[in-house]
């Protein structure tokens, strides 16, 4: 299994790339470790939440994370 130049992974011998094994074994961890929330907004919010984020040298999941952790600080779990 060698590594293309665009970072496109070769196939095996047997069909299967490296990287659907690889992908379907992160996706099982981060199932145990995460839980996914959807947020919904206004048309234009998300460019402008993504803008920030990217301002404030962030990813859009960081940056949402950081304001929620910033906000539940200091607060007792009820």
């Amino acid at each position: 299994c060698k590594l293309r130049k665009n970072g496109i992974i070769k196939a095996r011998k047997d069909g299967e790339s490296r990287g659907k094994g690889i992908h379907k074994s992160k996706k099982q961890n981060n199932a145990k470790a995460y839980e996914r929330v959807s947020l919904v907004v206004k048309t234009g919010e998300k460019a402008k939440i993504e803008a920030r984020a990217k301002e404030t040298g962030q990813s859009l999941n960081g940056y949402i994370n950081g304001l929620i952790k910033k906000d539940m600080a200091g607060r007792e779990e009820e």
